[in-house]
């Protein structure tokens, strides 16, 4: 899988990582508006 526009060397800034999609992890999409 390649991302177009994206390297190695590219810094990826995020304010949220979600691991999983448990229950824990479906709610924190929710609550953050991601759906």
């Amino acid at each position: 899988m390649r991302i177009e526009g994206a390297s190695m060397t590219d810094i990826i800034r995020t304010d949220v990582l979600i691991v999983g999609a448990g229950p824990v992890g479906l709610f924190a999409v929710f609550e953050l508006g991601l759906f």
